[in-house]
């Protein structure tokens, strides 16, 4: 039985373009893109100082307290290192690295290392860490 020309670039392009949802799952922004929509800031008037929030996935809750101050704090509610994001804490980076467990990395089959790095000056998320260190 022929195979059309039509079959055989329907295959080939199947094979050589990569599906949205595997382009998704590599994109490098995605961590920010999690970090950044689970983020709520609020001000703390009583206290004058700005208080961040981050629910990332399942797996991961955390705040910074005192945002932009001297003596601003991470406080870990929650987090898992095989589930879907962890995060580490670096003193000279002045910030906070979230990046994806191993259950994610397994789950979707990721390839391509993505992470976010979250300032102690602004809350604010960034896909580098000189980005983030310059930020005011």
């Amino acid at each position: 039985m022929p195979i059309s020309a039509w079959t055989l670039l329907s295959a080939a392009l199947l094979v050589i373009i990569p599906s949205r949802a595997t382009h998704q799952r590599q994109d490098p922004l995605r961590v920010v893109n999690a970090v950044a929509k689970g983020r709520t800031c609020k001000t703390q008037t009583a206290l004058a100082r700005i208080d961040c929030e981050y629910n990332v996935g399942p797996d991961l809750q955390f705040e910074i307290l005192a945002v932009g101050q001297g003596d601003a704090t991470v406080t870990i509610y929650k987090v898992d290192f095989d589930g879907d994001y962890y995060i580490s804490i670096g003193g000279i980076h002045r910030g906070v690295t979230v990046k994806e467990g191993k259950g994610r990395r397994a789950r979707l089959s990721l390839t391509l290392e993505a992470f976010a790095f979250v300032s102690l000056r602004n809350g604010q998320v960034y896909p580098d860490w000189p980005t983030c260190d310059r930020a005011a």
